[in-house]
């Protein structure tokens, strides 16, 4: 770090140690600035606070991020000097009390570590961001996984809260003592079959994002393109979901069923007339036995309809949506593992037994060595 910045008024803010000063032990606080006078310029890291409950301890990758559970020392010594932690405005750092135990997902950023001031995240859906990674951990199993808060991380140096969003719960020791925690929700995984099974899936959804022949690239960038906005549909229903797919308000369920409706879609239609028929029926092929097969075709028929009613202004139907996310994910998770093996025409194995059997012998071999929950339909 070079001195210039580290006399500079910026710095004295960012770290904490101008207020600091006369607050904490002058030996410990001296030896923190020499470490990082001595250290090297830090690359900037995006801290994404996710709602997972996963045990602690946890460290997996997911794709190029790093997923994993934090304690409350190792968010302290994010900050430049971890004795003025106390010191530092909220925006400055990342509430290690509160966020102990909670799940982080994180990865080196293109931002510039030296520019002087950032903006927060002027968007509405800063989850879309993380389309890859969180695509990957929400086709695991039906419980919802969501994104609630960001920061730009310079570990050591500085740290800027570019969007918070977090789930904060109020509990009481007493009439008179009341204290914060964050909250979590119900989504829980045993992180050895976790890990395994992302490691996979990133690999696949790699596999289907990088052009193959020249003649085949149109093709190719146009599946690239539908799988990020299926992606998309799923993590912005997400976003606006409790525990597995129930909406977080009452009145927003028909837009939450939209997005999985568009999300399947994405995928599975082309420009061409009976869509309804075609989405149903190539959904459901994508599923071994005749029950789940008919099981899968009623849910996205009743979901297509309920879409037809709320998009004309009619009454919708009060459908399950825990059911048509379950049905949406399972879709799109069968999906990504046939197409990554080969340009899979699934209406094909509408007509043919042999088509079928090629699916269904890729996905059985996937789901022997990956027993995700995704791979048993609850409702059948």
């Amino acid at each position: 770090m070079d001195d210039a910045r580290f006399r500079s008024a910026q710095f004295l803010a960012d770290s904490g140690l101008a207020a600091a000063l006369g607050r904490a032990d002058p030996a410990v606080l001296a030896d923190e600035v020499v470490t990082v006078l001595e250290g090297p310029t830090p690359v900037v890291e995006l801290w994404w606070l996710t709602d997972l409950d996963l045990p602690p301890g946890t460290r997996l990758f997911v794709g190029d991020h790093t997923l994993e559970t934090t304690t409350t020392e190792q968010l302290r010594r994010l900050t430049p000097l971890p004795s003025a932690y106390d010191a530092l405005p909220r925006r400055s750092r990342i509430d290690a009390e509160l966020f102990h135990g909670s799940t982080f997902l994180h990865q080196e950023s293109y931002l510039a570590p030296a520019i002087s001031w950032r903006l927060p995240f002027l968007t509405t859906r800063p989850e879309t961001r993380l389309w890859k990674p969180m695509l990957a951990l929400s086709v695991w199993q039906p419980e919802v996984a969501r994104v609630e808060a960001c920061w730009a991380v310079e570990r050591r140096r500085r740290i800027d809260t570019l969007y918070d969003d977090a789930g904060i719960d109020i509990r009481a020791f007493g009439p008179d003592d009341e204290y914060e925690v964050h909250q979590r929700g119900s989504y829980e995984a045993d992180p050895t079959a976790l890990a395994a099974f992302i490691d996979e899936i990133s690999r696949r959804i790699d596999m289907l994002l990088v052009p193959g022949s020249t003649a085949g690239n149109r093709r190719r960038r146009q599946r690239a393109r539908r799988l990020k906005r299926s992606a998309e549909h799923l993590l912005r229903a997400s976003q606006r979901s409790l525990w597995r797919g129930r909406p977080l308000d009452d009145e927003e369920a028909d837009e939450i069923l939209l997005h999985y409706v568009i999300a399947v879609e994405a995928l599975l239609a082309q420009d061409e007339p009976e869509l309804t028929r075609r989405v149903t029926q190539r959904a459901a092929v994508l599923f071994a036995t005749d029950e789940e097969r008919v099981f899968v075709e009623k849910v996205m028929r009743d979901a297509y309809g309920n879409r037809s009613r709320y998009t004309h202004g009619d009454d919708t139907k009060n459908l399950d949506l825990e059911v048509v996310r379950e049905v949406a994910l399972a879709v799109v998770l069968r999906w990504i593992v046939v197409q990554s093996v080969g340009d899979t025409e699934l209406d094909r194995a509408l007509l043919s037994d042999a088509a079928r059997r090629e699916i269904h012998t890729t996905l059985a071999e996937f789901f022997t060595h990956h027993a995700a929950p995704l791979g048993q339909l609850t409702g059948t």
